[in-house]
């Protein structure tokens, strides 16, 4: 219904090689239809069903509602489009706030932030991963502990936080943190950061259906998702085709690696 081509699109989906992220979108809409990536044993499990009416949805949508150039597109592509009134809505991350304030901030009351549409199950967020771990035995384990102490400090983390665009807190001191929450490049979109920081603490990585998993950074290198649509809306496969080969490609990469 927002269709009005050329001049406005309904819908932006960041489908280039390089940007990776369809494959995180993909994955909030399979969610909500019951589908996963891999099953509770971190095999893989894409070749359902519902995955294959998931990535069918998406394909449609993309086809009816927006422009071929956007299988180049990177997500600050979308995000540009969207604030210059070329489209009518996109997913978007924390990096929304920073390109809106850049191109047009009196779209900041404007806007809204919605939850993706639901079939089955309740929507899910994505979370982005700064990870630091220790081996359990391995030598230095006391300094790795004051390291990581010293890092999740009050004032230590809130200059972390700072120091990137669109951060959120996940630490308990972190969201009670109110000289962050009153920091003028936060202030201002407070309603916004504190939605992101909601969806950070129920949100999860692909892969980790199941929770935290080690070997999702063998099931999909490289960019599966990517080629997948790109093989559906450029070369007409078949999307029960295109997802079996990407089914047989996370298979194939979990053997590779011995799993």
């Amino acid at each position: 219904a927002m269709t009005k081509a050329p001049e406005r699109y309904g819908f932006d989906l960041p489908l280039s090689k390089n940007a990776v992220k369809s494959r995180e979108w993909l994955m909030y809409f399979m969610r909500t239809n019951g589908a996963d990536f891999l099953d509770d044993n971190g095999k893989a499990h894409f070749n359902t069903p519902e995955a294959i009416e998931t990535v069918r949805f998406l394909s449609d949508l993309v086809k009816k509602t927006g422009r071929q150039a956007m299988i180049n597109y990177s997500e600050d592509d979308t995000i540009d489009n969207f604030a210059k009134g070329n489209v009518g809505f996109i997913f978007c991350a924390g990096t929304l706030i920073t390109r809106i304030v850049a191109i047009d901030p009196s779209l900041l009351d404007k806007i809204a932030i919605i939850d993706t549409p639901t079939k089955k199950l309740a929507p899910v967020d994505g979370a982005g991963l700064v990870g630091i771990g220790k081996f359990k035995g391995r030598p230095y384990s006391d300094e790795t502990n004051a390291f990581l102490k010293f890092l999740l400090r009050e004032d230590i983390y809130r200059e972390f936080l700072l120091s990137m665009p669109n951060m959120v807190p996940i630490t308990v001191e972190g969201a009670n943190d109110e000289q962050f929450w009153s920091h003028p490049t936060v202030a201002p979109y407070r309603n916004f950061y504190q939605l992101w920081t909601e969806g950070a603490m129920t949100g999860r990585r692909v892969g980790m259906e199941y929770g935290p998993n080690v070997w999702t950074s063998f099931a999909m290198p490289g960019s599966p998702i990517e080629d997948m649509f790109q093989s559906i809306l450029i070369d007409n496969v078949p999307v029960e085709s295109a997802v079996k080969t990407v089914h047989d490609k996370i298979t194939d990469n979990l053997a590779a690696a011995g799993l």
